[in-house]
């Protein structure tokens, strides 16, 4: 292994590097990346740089959530359980703003699962259904029982009547506006989580809208569609200009971390003694999983499967690290 002055150490990966001898100036692909965050609000668009963060987000959430003992009495057996999966819909057609739906719904839902549920860590994740309603994936660190979640979330949203109006159609019905996915057999958890709460939106095709009445509508021309948080993709075919009819991008924010897990980043150290010896050994490990580029070299080994190497050093770096992150002073 050649010789490097940093390490910065993910859920998935190791990064080596050494840092320039000068400070450079702004870059325009950091220019670039400042405006990429900006989509997800101004466009509604989920841009490459989001969804990186919510993969290592849950990445990270994977890995600092142990599993624990479940009980089902039902079925008077023990399972073993990590993390919950569930999605939250809208029991009937969405006729409120995606503001007011988040800031009416979600985040007292939220509010309350910490307190009732003691949730600690969580990704949620916006998207817009077929039929334009918004929906949530949230990825959280505690089991919830089915049954009060979807009488919680059925509380909440019908503070806006989506309930009642559900019932004027279906009376005397509860509707089933919640799913809690079943991901006890799914051997790539990561990826499977990832591909619904951080797929990649950005340069995809959305139906220009805007909130009319309190109804989603489309716009009949560009111009009605550049309003302020009003997303729209143009498509340039044989010199016309015309737009693509596909799903709904989202107003406002699209996802979110909890605040503990929005500062687990990556470990950052400088290699030297016992921490480069205990790096060469994973090199020398995992030879087939190195790729070496001009300034950086990736080795591709997750942190659960070095640290059944016994390295000391590099254990008590991640160790310390996710404790000062999560255990603020």
């Amino acid at each position: 292994m050649h010789k490097v002055e940093y390490l910065s150490i993910k859920p998935n990966y190791i990064s080596l590097y050494s840092l320039p001898e000068k400070s450079s100036s702004r870059s325009s692909l950091s220019d670039y990346g400042i405006k990429n965050l900006q989509d997800n609000e101004e466009r509604g668009v989920m841009s490459k740089k989001s969804s990186k963060r919510v993969r290592e987000a849950i990445n990270w959430l994977l890995y600092i959530t142990k599993e624990k003992p479940l009980y089902i009495k039902k079925w008077d057996r023990t399972y073993k359980f990590k993390v919950n999966f569930i999605t939250l819909t809208l029991p009937s057609k969405q006729i409120h703003t995606d503001l007011e739906i988040k800031r009416e719904c979600l985040q007292p839902f939220l509010d309350y699962a910490r307190k009732r549920w003691k949730i600690k860590n969580y990704v949620w994740r916006a998207e817009a259904q077929v039929n334009g309603n918004i929906h949530f994936h949230i990825v959280g660190d505690v089991f919830i029982p089915w049954n009060e979640l979807r009488n919680k979330w059925n509380q909440y949203v019908n503070k806006l009547g989506y309930v009642d109006r559900f019932r004027v159609i279906h009376p005397g019905k509860t509707p089933n506006s919640t799913d809690v996915h079943a991901i006890k057999k799914i051997r790539d958890l990561s990826s499977y989580l990832s591909e619904y709460c951080a797929k990649q939106t950005k340069g995809s095709l959305y139906t220009p809208c805007k909130w009319e009445n309190g109804k989603l509508v489309k716009c009949e021309n560009l111009g009605e569609a550049k309003l302020e948080n009003t997303p729209y993709e143009i498509v340039e075919k044989k010199g016309r200009k015309k737009v693509v009819n596909s799903v709904r991008c989202i107003f406002g924010r699209q996802w979110r971390l909890s605040y503990g897990l929005s500062k687990l980043k990556s470990v950052i150290e400088v290699s030297y003694g016992q921490v480069y010896e205990e790096l060469e050994r994973i090199w020398n490990r995992y030879k087939e999983k190195v790729r070496v580029k001009d300034y950086v070299t990736m080795i591709f080994v997750s942190i659960s499967e070095w640290q059944k190497m016994g390295l000391k050093a590099l254990n008590q770096l991640v160790k310390n690290y996710v404790y000062s992150q999560l255990n603020p002073t």
